[in-house]
């Protein structure tokens, strides 16, 4: 008997489409509308400013209070968290110099990954993912970056965790981050994305080899919407990072002033890591169809096997029908019915026929 455990699925988020709702058709352009999936979150900005030897944050609502926490000469950091109240994104926006268009981008939950660029700023939007591994399911959320001389502007749609290392790197004044100038930051902030995406891609996988060795105990230890549901989430992973092979490269050969040539080999390296977590999808999504012709063909040989079975059953059975209909004739003479022994010989011939008939399936191993 196997040891192995069945697989169970964990209740988790099906994947489905985004449906955050769409803008009213038509608005003026710039026109600030939150269009997302969490629109319950409350605005909240966590401000952080430093140099090598200093270090100050802030957390707060107010816009004008960031305007009034940002230090000359010193790299910035602006964390928001929560979309809804568009008109104070607006206002934050116009108070940092971001265009409204790019504000509307900000606002904008179910925007593609793109990068934008201008000579005094730099304007990225992404996915960002997390793991949440009490519930065993990948959180997925907007993320938008602005760069500007000595300032970050970040956009989350809902609080997450996928900074705090970051943020304690730059508290603790760890590494070379605070000496650095913003453009570091950023290249930071982007390697901590793409590193969770190597998380995301290592819970799927683990998940299509649980599924995998089920399928070696049977293809009825799993159902067929788990294996959908792993297929779902493997396509959209890899739909959500195919654009950032673009956007890092445009960031490892972009000659914007705001990137010095200092920090350009730490993106050239970050595309590498893109490069590489986007052919681990593309291995991801073989083995999901491996693991779904496995299971189609798993499926199909049982129901083969069940076929042949009752094939067989109804071809002994099929001669045993021809003697019981011949008997059962209402004619008035039949030899056999007046024979003495004619009752006994007719179950001895039929257990010979049944006796014979699954010797000669044995021999030819259809049983």
């Amino acid at each position: 008997m196997s040891d192995k455990k069945p697989f169970r699925h964990r209740p988790g988020r099906r994947h489905r489409r985004r449906r955050g709702g769409l803008k009213p058709p038509a608005q003026e352009p710039g026109t600030p509308t939150y269009v997302g999936l969490h629109p319950d979150v409350p605005m909240r900005i966590e401000a952080f400013s430093y140099d090598a030897e200093h270090f100050e944050s802030l957390t707060t609502d107010n816009a004008a209070a960031c305007q009034r926490f940002q230090q000359p000469g010193r790299p910035t950091w602006l964390h928001v968290t929560g979309l809804r109240e568009a008109e104070k994104i607006a206002a934050l926006g116009q108070g940092f110099g971001l265009h409204p268009l790019l504000v509307e981008d900000v606002l904008n939950g179910n925007g593609r990954s793109k990068l934008d660029q201008d000579d005094a700023w730099l304007f990225i939007t992404l996915r960002l993912l997390r793991l949440d591994p009490a519930q065993e399911h990948v959180e997925d959320q907007h993320l938008a970056l602005h760069i500007a001389p000595n300032l970050m502007l970040t956009f989350c749609e809902s609080p997450t965790d996928v900074f705090h290392p970051v943020v304690q790197r730059l508290r603790d004044g760890t590494g070379r981050l605070r000496a650095q100038p913003v453009d570091f930051l950023l290249w930071a902030l982007l390697d901590a994305v793409i590193d969770h995406y190597f998380v995301v891609i290592e819970a799927l996988e683990s998940r299509l080899e649980r599924i995998d060795e089920a399928l070696e105990d049977g293809a009825n230890r799993i159902e067929i919407h788990d294996l959908h549901h792993a297929r779902a989430d493997v396509i959209a992973l890899s739909r959500k990072l195919r654009p950032m092979r673009e956007i890092t490269s445009q960031l490892s050969h972009s000659d914007s002033p705001l990137l010095s040539n200092a920090t350009r080999i730490f993106f050239r390296d970050l595309y590498d890591h893109a490069i590489h977590a986007i052919d681990q999808t593309d291995d991801l999504r073989e083995l999901s169809n491996s693991v779904r012709d496995y299971f189609l063909a798993s499926v199909n040989n049982r129901m083969n096997e069940i076929m042949k079975v009752l094939a067989c059953v109804s071809a002994v059975f099929l001669p045993l029908t021809f003697l019981a209909g011949v008997y059962g004739m209402n004619f008035d003479v039949l030899p056999e019915k007046s024979w003495r022994y004619g009752y006994l010989f007719f179950w001895i011939a039929c257990i010979v026929i049944v006796a014979g008939m699954l010797w000669f399936f044995r021999r030819m191993k259809w049983l």
